[in-house]
Parts: C-alpha cells; structure tokens; sequence
C-alpha cells in the first residue's frame, strides 16, 4: 500500500497526519530566541517551509538532521506562521517535538536552494518592515575588512545588481569571521553572492540641503557619558542618569534636504554633522567661539546647497508633530560605507505622506 505523501503548500494550521518528503536546506538559531532551533524546508516541487524546534530537544534532533539531507518527516504539528522575521511566506510553520520521526530518503529530485530574491527597486518598501525578511543577489563590489563595533565584530560587503545599484549589508561575529576568510581565499572575480534573511533598517539618497531652521538651535549640552540633553538643577546643569557629568557640546540640527522629487525635514544629530564638516561640537564652541545656538556657524551655513549622499532612517517616534526622518550618517557624491543593510532611492512624496499616515495612526492608538 503506496503512502500518500502531502505538499507542503497544502498544509495548513491543524494539520500534520500525512508524511511530507523534505530537503533540509538551512538550520540556525534566531536572534533573541536562544531557546529555538529553526529549519528551512523544501520538498521536490521546490515550495519552501519553515520548522521550529524546542532548545531543549536540540540533542534530540542535531544529529539526526543533517543540512543537505533529504527525509520522510511524520509526527510533526502544523501551526499558524509568525508574523516577524520569517524567511518564506508560506502561512503555515512546522513545528517539530520529540514524537516527531524523520527517516533519511535518497535525494532525488530535490532542488539544491531557495531564495526569494527582491529586486533592488522594492528595498525601500522593506525598510524597518521585517514580516518577511530579505533575500539578494548581486555581484561582489566590496568587501571590508573586520571591524569592531560595540563589542561585535562586523563586515561589510557592497552588492551591484545588472543595473548598476549597489547595497550594503552588514555581517556579523561568527559570519562576519567566516565571510572574511572565504573573502580572502578567493581570487575569482567577478564573484557572485546570494544572501539571505535581511533586515533593511536604512536607505540612501542623492540630495542637498536646502535650508536650516536657525531659530531651533544647532547644538544642545549632553551627558557625556548617555549623550541626553543636561537639565537645569539649582545652578547647573544635571544628568538624571550620571552624576556628577562632564558637559559636552553635541550638534542637533533641523534641516531640509531636496531632490528633483521633493523636500523631507529631517533632524541631523552630531554624527551626521561632523561626516560633513569634520569638526567637533564641543571645538566649534569653545574653541572657534560659536556659543550662540540660534547664530549658525559658517561652516554649517556652508553646507546648504551641496550635493551629498544622505543616508538616513524613519523616525520612529509617535510624538505630535515629530520630524518624519532623522539623518545618520552624510557622505560625498560617491557610494556610501554604512553599518547596516542599506537600499538606495529617490524622495517620494508619497513615502512621506505614508509615513506620515502610519505614525499619526500609531499615535491615535
């Protein structure tokens, strides 16, 4: 008597009497669940599903499966998918206990990957939205060598597609080390890379600023040691988190900055000014003599109409009235090196009024 093996896109949340026949393509642990196991599936027809498994059963289960291997899963439960940094879109998730058997079947017939590869110009849409994460593909451009950021160790590879576009994403720790030896291993150029499960956090334009509101201030006096705004206490000025502080200068700009599409508001915090005029706060204050905050420097006045590279961020805030995007880092007309996964793009109108539609939503709940 043949056994009826079932698809995996029949499956649905309940589900998981009949056998599926799998690949075992990917196995990792996510972030900030140290208490999972997760796999990435694929059956012959080569339509993707993700599996979960309890830490506590991993012994149970690491050895049996293998990545690459192929198997007759039974046992298992089907259950509703996550709506957070899945890797497929399939609406149904496996999840895989102690019961769950898998027999070891020959591997014929299996596709040898999955991507879901986005192209270069639906990145932007994706940004800090992370349902689903991102696959893609690109000729190697660059590959940094190993920095150390906050205690991590991180590497930055540039991918160009066909058309020219170049992203950036950031590795790190075990892969980053990982990455930079196969990066210095391999001569062949130009090399293709393929990967997988992205977060976009930032985007990129080509601009200039237009204007800088005088009136708001350009700089504020910060804690030291947290970087937040001093407050008056008695005669001075107070940290509510360190005392006693040491003062420090910091810029805090509110600025516009326009392409051929449209001007956004954005807020350019001390990193983003000093990428662009290389002096620190606390020198142009007390050294070049610069002590009122609502009288511009002229090097600051310097930089309205010069074309830069702007790499910036939705604000995130849900406050009233908060400015739409804040700017981090401000390069010249030339490919920017960022830290993060980074999609480039022109200012659309209809990006700021969305994301204007989306924070006053939030807000009014």
């Amino acid at each position: 008597m043949s056994v009826k093996i079932a698809q995996t896109t029949d499956l649905k949340p309940g589900d998981g009497d009949q056998p599926i026949d799998i690949k075992v393509l990917r196995s990792w642990t996510p972030y900030g669940k140290r208490n999972e196991c997760c796999f990435l599936l694929i059956d012959k027809q080569g339509n993707p599903i993700q599996a979960y498994a309890n830490s506590n059963d991993k012994s149970h289960f690491q050895t049996p499966i293998k990545v690459g291997s192929c198997y007759r899963v039974t046992n298992f439960i089907c259950e509703k998918s996550r709506t957070y940094m899945v890797i497929v879109p399939h609406k149904t998730s496996i999840r895989v206990g102690k019961a769950a058997r898998f027999e070891e079947i020959p591997d014929t017939g299996f596709p040898l990957h999955y991507f879901n590869f986005s192209p270069y110009d639906q990145l932007s849409n994706k940004t800090n939205k992370h349902e689903i994460l991102t696959d893609y593909i690109g000729k190697i451009y660059h590959i940094s060598d190993l920095l150390i950021r906050k205690g991590a160790t991180i590497i930055k590879m540039r991918l160009e597609d066909l058309s020219g576009n170049i992203i950036e994403a950031t590795f790190w720790d075990d892969i980053a080390r990982r990455l930079h030896t196969e990066a210095t291993t391999v001569v062949e150029s130009p090399t293709i890379a393929a990967v997988t499960s992205m977060k976009g956090v930032q985007f990129t334009c080509k601009a200039h600023i237009a204007r800088i509101e005088d009136k708001k201030g350009w700089f504020y006096i910060a804690c030291s040691e947290c970087r937040k705004k001093l407050q008056p206490k008695g005669t001075t000025l107070a940290c509510s988190d360190h005392q006693p502080t040491v003062p420090k200068y910091l810029y805090l700009l509110t600025s516009y900055i326009r392409d051929d599409t449209a001007e956004i508001k954005s807020l350019f915090f001390d990193n983003a000014v000093n990428s662009m005029i290389h002096t620190q706060c606390n020198t142009m204050v007390e050294q070049h003599g610069y002590t009122n905050p609502e009288m511009l420097p002229s090097p600051l006045t310097a930089m309205v109409g010069a074309t830069k590279i702007f790499q910036m961020r939705y604000n995130k805030s849900s406050k009233p009235g908060a400015i739409d995007f804040v700017m981090d880092r401000v390069f010249d007309d030339a490919t920017p090196a960022t830290e993060t996964n980074t999609s480039s793009k022109r200012i659309s109108q209809d990006d700021i009024d969305d994301h204007k539609l989306k924070r006053s939503t939030h807000h009014q709940d």
